[in-house]
């Protein structure tokens, strides 16, 4: 049963980068990845963290939002706080 709600996940990639993205299914999308189905990321990957959003435009929005942050803002948010203690406006 899909409930429409979708998850930003940050995965923590084999070469040390951070990538981030959207999904319904996180475990999936994992296993998708380890499995070398997409090429794109560098395996294996391993989930640092997930927020879940009420639908896909939330969190794609949120999404956009961290990745627009440099780098080390985007380290700083996974290794002290993880990255749901940012605050953060969704403008509609």
């Amino acid at each position: 049963m899909s409930t429409g709600h979708r998850y930003l996940y940050a995965l923590r990639c084999a070469d040390g980068s951070l990538s981030i993205g959207v999904s319904h299914d996180v475990a999936e999308t994992v296993a998708y990845i380890n499995r070398g189905e997409d090429t794109t990321l560098k395996a294996p990957v391993f989930l640092v963290h997930t927020e879940e959003y009420m639908n896909e435009r939330d969190a794609k929005k949120r999404a956009a939002v961290i990745r627009g942050m440099e780098t080390q803002q985007q380290e700083r948010l996974v290794s002290t706080h993880g990255l749901a203690s940012v605050e953060f406006a969704i403008v509609r």
